[in-house]
């Protein structure tokens, strides 16, 4: 089966004073200023779940956790025949946390599986505004399973593009 997407992906090194020198110069300010956003909210999500495990994160463990930040812009064309593709194929995320900005007002095509046993899905609709926090594979080992990473999927379909 076929992924039937398009991407950008950045990653985030402000550490390297050249991580951006790659990067395409129409959205370069854009995704720098997105990702300076997002760190904040990124580690209030991580403090409240890291304080919920009893433990903080402070300067011996705060850029384990936090690990290398990455964005993906992703873009679903429309799909001629949805049978014979996935918009992104199962898998769990391999990072700590994954913070997901879905398209207001398209059709649901993000899926996540309902047990870790099962072979039920269940969809996950976009609502306005809001921000779908996944538990990546390092923070289900972090918190020794107290935390589960989820595994999920992207599905295609032939009526619009996203």
């Amino acid at each position: 089966i076929l992924e039937w997407r398009d991407f950008l992906k950045f990653e985030y090194l402000p550490q390297q004073h050249d991580f951006a020198a790659t990067w395409p110069p129409v959205c370069k300010e854009q995704v720098i200023d997105h990702f300076e956003r997002i760190k904040p909210i990124t580690k209030q999500i991580l403090n409240i779940l890291i304080s919920n495990l009893n433990s903080t994160i402070d300067g011996s463990n705060e850029e384990t956790l936090m690990g290398t930040t990455r964005m993906n812009f992703n873009y679903y064309p429309e799909c001629p025949d949805p049978s014979l593709a996935v918009g992104t194929g199962r898998h769990s995320d391999i990072n700590t946390l994954t913070l997901l900005l879905q398209e207001d007002g398209v059709l649901s095509s993000l899926y996540a599986r309902a047990t870790e046993e099962g072979d039920e899905w269940v969809n996950v609709p976009p609502i306005p505004g809001a921000i779908v926090v996944n538990i990546g594979d390092v923070l289900q080992i972090l918190s020794n399973n107290r935390y589960r990473s989820v595994e999920h999927c992207v599905v295609v379909n032939k009526f619009c593009s996203r």
